[in-house]
């Protein structure tokens, strides 16, 4: 004969085990609740993206744009835009496009598509140099980067003329992206003088 256990005794017993079950239940609620927030907190104020200078120590803090990382940021990608041949020209238009904002996306892109037809009519390639960046005024996280570049255009083989260029680019940080990984977009730029066709 088995011993059946009274019925005040299994009712503890139960009683137990859900007590048990609604502290974890509570448990995992309140931990699904703290990870919602912080998703819910980054997706409001963003992921803080931290910009390490070029081979350089020191502090970082997200969403500052140190001078080093804007100089570099800012050389590399003036030297891109008035860097080509024509083989090369639409990648270098392409990696041009990508970091710059979409509001200057579609008037950058035409006017690339314009200097594309004559570069490759006449056979034009362009080298550029920076001589000289320095940032020139911070205002909240935008940064605006001076430059001074040499310029120097061939067509064919023969080199044609060398330009002192001047340039001025406003970056802002953004998310970092598989089109844009340096987390930094090319929001205002002022170039001069302008790439015009040989004998113009």
């Amino acid at each position: 004969m088995r011993d059946v256990a009274p019925v005040p005794a299994l009712w503890a017993a139960f009683t137990a085990k859900t007590v048990r079950l609604e502290a974890a239940v509570l448990l995992l609620a309140s931990a699904v609740l703290v990870l919602a927030g912080v998703i819910g907190w980054y997706v409001v104020r963003g992921v803080p993206v931290h910009y390490i200078p070029p081979g350089g120590p020191g502090l970082s803090q997200p969403g500052s744009i140190p001078d080093a990382v804007a100089l570099d940021f800012a050389g590399r990608w003036l030297a891109r835009r008035y860097t080509f041949v024509p083989a090369t020209l639409t990648g270098a238009h392409q990696d041009v496009v990508a970091a710059v904002h979409p509001q200057l996306g579609l008037p950058l892109k035409m006017q690339l598509e314009r200097e594309a037809i004559w570069i490759k009519e006449h056979n034009v390639s362009c080298q550029l140099g920076i001589v000289e960046a320095e940032v020139v005024r911070r205002a909240g996280a935008q940064v605006t980067v001076a430059l001074v570049a040499l310029r120097r255009l061939w067509v064919g083989k023969q080199s044609l003329h060398d330009t002192d260029g001047r340039a001025e680019l406003t970056l802002q940080p953004t998310l970092p992206s598989a089109l844009n990984p340096s987390g930094l977009l090319v929001v205002q730029v002022a170039t001069g003088p302008a790439l015009t066709p040989p004998g113009q």
